[in-house]
């Protein structure tokens, strides 16, 4: 009888004991912070995510005492959700930005990102330390700092990303040519020659433009732009005047649209631009012959081409002649910023300073998880691969977005390439021309009104003109009508705001 009562005495505190301890494990799991973060990503699959989800958290828990809920978004979704992500101050903590997808100073006017200068020497003072001043003050609005820069040191010319098989068949000197127009007896032979390929790929929204700044020597202010389009507020990047300059107004942007018109009548870009999907099917099917960019580069394109282009060798086929121009947005071109809604600012920017100094976290949010996603090639050199029998395209986890989880010197390789790239770019750089407001960020405010209003005139007027659909000299689209809704919407006013604050950030900056 003694023996039954200790037993039952013994069950009762045992399961007390595993009641109190089971309490306490969930009242410890629930103390730990929960940060949405919201990326661009090429491709996850939900089992996939969740895995990556889970070995991210396994470092975050230990490292910030905090975990990552992946939020990823394909590179359309990216122009549209987190600008309402923001300006609605919806439960969030980090989203990211880029110049290509979605601008910093466009993150910065919808209100919803929070100021790090007080966060960042207090809460991560090895991110605050570990990048020098100008880099800080590159992204700086109203003197403030929104965003962490995503260290990507690099240069980038305006040209072609061409495969290297069609060059070849074709005796191609791509490497002389020192225009747009130089390539046009490369194209003229796959009209001829090629009936199932397109010469240059295009789609409805970015792809199939010729009016890049850069080309024509410019650094642009701000983002004033179609969503989908380049930047129209421009500054030439060696005016020691920095003389802000509508661009539709000039001669260069009227031959850009020109040029691309002619193209567009000889057959070069299809008739009818095609869908970000089914352009993703053009190219990694092989039917067409180049993408028209303004950022050909000194990186190995091996891991780009296995992810997007069938494995073929693509060419960083740059224009002759055209220098690298270093602008605020070669340094600060991408990063991550904290929203202002975030329940946990604090957590949120450790998080991003773990992207920037833990290799481990830094590669598993690109590639994925060892032996799964990815494997070694070459352990010693960083060196790694796609699993056997896995491209770019059948891969569970791949966002294709290097540039964008923080310091890329921690990056592992995909390519024998890559590892060479940044003595690539040192050379580069000594041939580049420096902007002359590199590190001026405009604040948009105080036109925003405006600026909502040229971006729609340029959505509506601009991009057809800029893909070469509607004749510049059209009296109904053409170029005058598209400037004469510029200055209706407003433009000469952002044009004398942007003026005034590039001469007082000069006056404070400029020796």
């Amino acid at each position: 009888m003694r023996y039954e009562l200790t037993l039952k005495r013994f069950m009762v505190l045992w399961l007390s004991f595993l009641l109190v301890l089971s309490v306490g494990i969930m009242a410890a799991s629930a103390d730990i912070p929960v940060l949405k973060y919201y990326y661009v990503c090429d491709i996850a699959t939900p089992e996939a995510l969740e895995k990556v989800e889970d070995a991210a958290n396994e470092i975050l828990v230990k490292n910030i005492g905090a975990k990552i809920e992946l939020h990823p978004l394909s590179f359309h979704e990216v122009t549209t959700k987190i600008p309402l992500i923001l300006a609605s101050g919806e439960d969030a903590d980090i989203v990211f930005t880029s110049s290509n997808f979605f601008p910093y100073t466009t993150a910065f006017q919808t209100g919803g990102l929070l100021a790090l200068d007080d966060l960042l020497p207090k809460v991560t003072p090895t991110l605050w330390n570990k990048y020098d001043k100008k880099v800080w003050n590159t992204v700086r609005v109203e003197g403030k700092i929104y965003m962490v820069p995503s260290n990507n040191p690099g240069v980038s010319y305006p040209g072609f990303w061409v495969p290297k098989d069609l060059t070849d068949k074709y005796k191609f000197n791509w490497e002389n040519a020192d225009s747009w127009e130089a390539w046009e007896p490369f194209f003229d032979a796959i009209l001829k020659n090629e009936k199932d390929i397109i010469p240059i790929l295009s789609t409805q929204d970015y792809w199939g433009r010729l009016w890049f700044p850069n080309y024509y020597g410019y650094d642009s202010v701000g983002s004033v732009k179609a969503p989908q389009g380049q930047p129209l507020i421009v500054v030439k990047a060696n005016d020691s005047k920095r003389r802000v300059i509508a661009a539709p107004f000039t001669d260069d942007y009227k031959a850009a649209v020109e040029l691309t018109r002619k193209w567009y009548l000889k057959g070069y870009f299809a008739k009818t631009p095609p869908t970000e999907a089914e352009m993703m099917t053009i190219r990694a099917n092989g039917k067409f012959a180049a993408f028209a960019i303004p950022f050909v580069a000194e990186w190995d394109t091996t891991a780009m081409a296995n992810n997007e282009w069938g494995g073929r060798t693509i060419l960083q086929a740059k224009i002759k002649g055209k220098p690298p121009i270093i602008t605020t947005v070669t340094i600060a071109g991408s990063g991550n910023a904290v929203c202002r809604a975030s329940k946990h600012p604090d957590k949120a920017l450790e998080f991003i300073e773990q992207m920037h100094t833990n290799a481990a976290l830094h590669n598993l949010l690109n590639f994925g998880i060892e032996g799964v996603h990815w494997v070694w090639k070459d352990k010693t050199r960083k060196l790694i691969s796609l699993p056997e029998g896995v491209t770019g395209r059948t891969a569970k986890y791949n966002p294709n977005a290097y540039w964008q989880f923080g310091d890329r010197n921690l990056q592992y390789f995909m390519a024998e390439g890559d590892i060479g790239t940044a003595e690539r770019v040192n050379k580069a750089i000594k041939d580049a021309v420096y902007s002359t407001i590199l590190g001026f960020n405009p604040n948009p405010k105080p036109v925003k009104a405006q600026i909502a209003a040229v971006s729609s005139v340029a959505q509506e007027y601009g991009e057809p003109l800029e893909k070469g659909l509607v004749d510049p000299n059209d009296p109904n689209r053409g170029l005058a009508v598209f400037q004469q809704k510029l200055k209706e919407a407003g433009i000469d006013k952002i044009i004398a705001e942007f003026q005034k604050q590039v001469d007082e950030w000069a006056a404070q900056n400029i020796q």
